[in-house]
């Protein structure tokens, strides 16, 4: 008989991005992949039939999924065109059709305090990235 699986058990392997991550396990080289929720449908329709969603969380109200960031450096005056253009490009006839088919929900404005609730993670990414990096 075998004894049930433990988290000893687990051997994580960083991905690319999501989508690799997914098409990974469709491929065969990994057995699953933890994603966002909307990723599967990023990845080409044919591909998705390879796949099988084990779990799934709840939307959790203020906190961010997706980030879109930009280096400190670069001048306010960009920062807030690009953020204007990111803001407008959600409401236009274009935006709502790519919301649509990528199935994220909406552009929002950052909330520090609602960014500030992924810090918690950041040991096991300064883990990962280190292990990465041959450190």
């Amino acid at each position: 008989m075998k004894s049930a699986a433990s988290p000893s058990d687990l051997v994580i392997v960083p991905a690319a991005s999501q989508n690799s991550a997914l098409l990974s396990v469709a491929a065969g080289d990994v057995d699953a992949a933890i994603t966002v929720n909307f990723a599967i449908g990023q990845i080409p329709p044919e591909r998705q039939g390879e796949l099988r969603i084990l779990f799934q969380t709840e939307e959790v109200p203020g906190m961010p999924s997706t980030l879109i960031l930009v280096h400190p450096a670069m001048p306010e005056r960009d920062r807030q065109r690009l953020e204007a253009s990111l803001m407008s490009f959600a409401v236009t006839a274009e935006g709502k059709r790519f919301l649509l088919a990528s199935r994220y929900k909406n552009v929002v404005r950052a909330v520090p305090q609602d960014v500030r609730k992924l810090d918690i993670y950041l040991p096991e990414l300064r883990r990962l990235l280190a292990a990465g990096a041959g450190g």
